[in-house]
């Protein structure tokens, strides 16, 4: 069967031809009403942590957890990587800022690949043990074949995030690229309407940009990915065969003016103000459906953000593996705590526990673990 293309909801002539090419395999349209109704993951705290040893937590834009709940954090401000072990207790940093061997010019992201940690720069991979040892550096130029996720510490999945990184005649490709050979082996296509977002030019912003979003089933074999511009989500396996789809009836979220100009605020001081108000003029006035895609306990998680609240996640829909909806779900911290998002995955769930970068009234950056419930099948 060759690789699915998808083509998002955008006209009736779309929707058509998104059921034709679904009626493939097995779909699942869902209603917006999921079967068994709220889930409660019910947070417990078990600890919480502010610093790192005598450094302060500034701005952990990524966490990673290992199956034995070691703890990493990378802080975007203080451009470093942190070890804790299951407790909470801090044990090392390592990848410091700087060019040197096992240090990192941008500390772009984070990643597991076998029994290694990679960090990202834009031109290099560097490779650490999971110690925090420097092992080697391999180059790979990070916007050409942008890091999804490792398969093994020679090959990852990579794709064009959104419509800037699309090439020209605007297909995309899901490639499997090996490090080794510097080959690519594609697995499926995509597309991005042009009613989506009108420029190549445009800023990805996260809840606003169609961008195609991919999870992985831990140590299975099956993909689950969509352009979030419509929820409609394929699952295929590591070879690129179409196995299932899913969809959800769901209406759009209007995007008001207000929350886009906040959304844009950051780059007043890059460009001037008529280049930046086109650009702003060029992104969707609605949100996107979704913008994460996990396996958690064999069910699927999806995302949803919301932009005019600033919420990421405002809710999260779980699926079963086939894609039946089953529950909507929100995560409360509680009173006067507020998540800050990033888009590199500050907020993990490992092991019946959830990991999460938290704000609280006195502004205090902290990183909170908490034991939840989580649903079965």
């Amino acid at each position: 069967m060759k690789p699915l293309k998808i083509f998002p909801q955008v006209t009736v002539t779309a929707i058509l031809l998104a059921m034709v090419t679904f009626s493939v395999f097995g779909t699942v349209n869902n209603s917006n009403t999921p079967s068994k109704g709220e889930w409660e993951f019910k947070l417990e705290k078990v600890w919480e942590i502010s610093h790192a040893d005598e450094l302060l937590l500034a701005f952990p834009d990524q966490l990673m957890v290992s199956d034995d709940e070691t703890l990493y954090v990378k802080d975007d401000k203080e451009k470093i990587i942190h070890i804790f072990n299951k407790e909470g207790k801090y044990i090392k940093s390592f990848g410091e800022k700087g060019e040197g061997p096992g240090e990192l010019k941008h500390h772009l992201q984070l990643y597991p690949a076998d029994d290694k940690i990679v960090g990202a720069d834009v031109d290099r991979l560097h490779y650490f043990t999971r110690d925090g040892v420097y092992i080697r550096s391999v180059n790979n130029f990070f916007f050409r074949h942008r890091v999804e996720f490792f398969l093994n510490e020679n090959e990852f999945i990579t794709f064009p995030l959104g419509p800037r990184d699309m090439p020209v005649g605007g297909v995309g490709k899901i490639t499997r690229y090996n490090l080794t050979t510097s080959s690519e082996t594609p697995l499926a296509e995509f597309s991005v309407f042009s009613g989506g977002t009108s420029g190549r030019e445009s800023i990805i912003k996260e809840g606003l940009t169609p961008m195609m979003v991919l999870g992985r089933e831990p140590g299975g074999k099956r993909f689950y990915y969509g352009v979030n511009d419509a929820y409609a989500i394929n699952i295929m396996d590591m070879k690129g065969k179409a196995l299932d789809s899913f969809s959800v009836k769901r209406n759009k979220l209007k995007v008001s003016e207000k929350s886009k100009e906040h959304l844009f605020a950051s780059q007043k001081k890059y460009m001037p103000p008529e280049k930046l108000k086109q650009i702003m003029n060029s992104t969707p006035d609605v949100s996107t459906y979704f913008y994460r895609i996990e396996v958690i306990g064999g069910m699927v998680y999806v995302f949803v953000p919301d932009v005019n609240t600033g919420s990421h996640p405002s809710q999260i829909d779980i699926f079963t593996p086939r894609g039946k909806y089953l529950y909507k779900a929100h995560i409360r911290p509680g009173k006067q705590l507020t998540h800050i998002f990033s888009p590199f995955h500050n907020l993990i769930f490992k092991n019946n526990h959830l990991y999460m970068v938290i704000e609280n009234e006195n502004n205090e950056i902290k990183v909170v673990k908490y034991k939840v419930s989580l649903p079965t099948l």
